[in-house]
Formats: structure tokens, C-alpha cells, sequence
């Protein structure tokens, strides 16, 4: 389970929330799924399609036909190969 700053237990996290970015990473899911190292604030898809992320409460989440340059304030641990159509995808926290 990647790492989450912004978890409830965590001092100061609704205060976290709310500040500016602060990193990012690129999704690689030719080969296999991808896990972010940390629990993203929200996801940028560059080049549309479907988007398949694993929640942080362990469920998976279908976004359908997601389009160019789209963000998503979601808590997402992985983006899921299968079903993922969509490229260019940034987990931003």
C-alpha cells in the first residue's frame, strides 16, 4: 500500500489537503499495473479513454471515456492495466 500523507490519522492532514501540489509520477501500465508511491490528491489524464484506478479503500473504479487534459480529485493507490484505455496519466499528491 503506497504511503498516504494526507491519511485522517495523520497530523495536520485536512490542512495537507489543501495546500498546492507537491509532487507527482507518471503511470507506466504497458507490462502490468501500476502502484503510486503515494496515495494521489487527484489524477491527470492527458490523452483520453477509460480509466480503471484501485481506490484507497481497496475497490476499483471505472471513469468511462475520460477526455484530453481531464483532472480527478480521487484517492487512488494504482491505475489498473485492464480496462485502462485512456494514456498520459499523471498521479498528482
Amino acid at each position: 500500500m503506497p504511503f498516504d500523507k494526507f491519511d485522517k490519522n495523520s497530523d495536520n492532514a485536512l490542512l495537507q489537503l489543501v495546500k498546492p501540489i507537491e509532487g507527482g509520477q507518471a503511470a507506466n501500465i504497458s507490462a502490468t499495473d501500476h502502484e503510486f508511491a503515494q496515495t494521489t490528491r487527484r489524477i491527470y489524464v492527458g490523452t483520453k479513454g477509460n480509466l480503471v484506478l484501485t481506490l484507497k479503500d481497496g475497490n476499483n473504479v471505472t471513469y468511462t471515456n475520460v477526455q484530453d487534459g481531464t483532472f480527478i480529485a480521487v484517492r487512488a493507490t494504482h491505475v489498473v492495466r485492464t480496462g485502462t484505455t485512456a494514456s498520459n496519466i499523471v498521479g498528482e499528491w
